[in-house]
Parts: C-alpha cells; sequence; structure tokens
C-alpha cells in the first residue's frame, strides 16, 4: 500500500487526510477496497475524505496540477509509475500507524506487516511502514502436472527465474517467500518443484567450519 502525497507541504499523517481530496481508486478495484480499509483503520470513512475514483495515473497526474491532496494505491514496489512521476512531482510516502497496521492484518487474511525499503524511490531516505499483500500465479485445472512443474521453475529455479529479468519487483520473487500468505491451496506438482529448488540451494552453500 502506498499513501502519497506531494513533498512540498506539511507531512501529514494517514488521519490528517480528514476532508482531503483523496485518490482511493476507480469503483469495483481490488485497490479502492484496500484503501478504504486502510482509511477505517485509521478512523476515517469514505465520508471523511473527498473521494477521488481515479486510476494511479489519473491520480498523478491530479497530484502534480495540485487537484489531489493524496493518493492510495496497491501496486508494487518499486513502482516505475511513481519513479517516473518523481521527476515531475516532489512526493512524500506516508507511513501507516503502527496499530492500524496490526488492525489490517488481524482483519484481512493476507495482508502482512511491510516496510518500503530506504531507496525504493530517489526521495526516500527512511523505510517506510505499511501493509501488502502476495502477488500470486493461479493456474487453471486443465494444466498438467507436468507443466505446472515447468512452470514453477521457469519462475523460481536459479538461473532461469525471468521474473527477474529486467524488473526490479521480480527481483523480490523467491523460492524462499513462495509460500508466504498464500490464500488458496498450493499446486501439489508447484510444491515438489519449491521443494527442489529449495534443497538445491541449501546444499549450494558451503558448510562454514566450527571455531
Amino acid at each position: 500500500v502506498h499513501v502519497l502525497t506531494r513533498a512540498d507541504g506539511a507531512p501529514p499523517l494517514v488521519a490528517d487526510l480528514r476532508g482531503r481530496r483523496v485518490a482511493i481508486g476507480q469503483p469495483g478495484s481490488a485497490s479502492r477496497t484496500t484503501a478504504l480499509r486502510v482509511l477505517e483503520a485509521h478512523g476515517l470513512g469514505i465520508k471523511d475524505i473527498q473521494p477521488l475514483e481515479f486510476s494511479l495515473g489519473d491520480a498523478l497526474v491530479a497530484l502534480r496540477r495540485k487537484e489531489a491532496d493524496a493518493v492510495i494505491q496497491v501496486i508494487g514496489v518499486p513502482a516505475d509509475s511513481i519513479r517516473d512521476a518523481l521527476t515531475e512531482i516532489p512526493l512524500r510516502l506516508i507511513p501507516l500507524s503502527e496499530r492500524a497496521i496490526a488492525a489490517l492484518v488481524a482483519a484481512n487474511r493476507g495482508y502482512f506487516a511491510y516496510t518500503i525499503s530506504p531507496g525504493a524511490y530517489a526521495t526516500q531516505n527512511q523505510g517506510v511502514r505499511t501493509v501488502a499483500t502476495a502477488a500470486l500465479l493461479v493456474a487453471g485445472t486443465g494444466l498438467s502436472d507436468a507443466e505446472v512443474g515447468t512452470l514453477t521453475r521457469e519462475v523460481f529455479e536459479k538461473g532461469r527465474d525471468f521474473a527477474a529479468r529486467g524488473s526490479a519487483q521480480g527481483t523480490q520473487v523467491s523460492a524462499a517467500t513462495a509460500r508466504k500468505d498464500l490464500l488458496i491451496p498450493l499446486h501439489i506438482a508447484a510444491g515438489k518443484a519449491l521443494d527442489t529448488i529449495e534443497s538445491g540451494a541449501a546444499a549450494a552453500v558451503p558448510a562454514r567450519p566450527i571455531k
């Protein structure tokens, strides 16, 4: 979850967005649902803000034109669209309160506490506390076990991990975290492929002498 405001004003808290123009995402989008949950966790409802139902692109334009005060968006880290916007707009990431993070994680299966690392964006010097959800690769029942296993190896196996090729977000894809916060059952063939990948990675680590 990214909560963005312009950096050329006083740094607000999420709770300070009462009465402000807040881009919460388009109707029907999962990002909009999460944005409203984030506001609720900080004691705000949709009636407490001036909601702007914009896509991220339109929301960033509104921030640049000073037609919006904040944007709440669920997007991978680092987001190219936000990096690009930083060349034109002074932006600031606003952290969620620890109480709100705890409430969101407790109430919503699939959310977990997350810190956007310093340097993820050019103007970001400190970690920013928020919540996140895992991206899932979902397969239909028509795929064979062999196809699922091959696809899993293409995504996660070292040297074949196409997700990491030229993608800053893809570098976060790891067999070690592939089972984190799954909302649906892991395919048996995918699980076997991940087990093989992880056991191979463990075997590749040289033993250290005990002193």
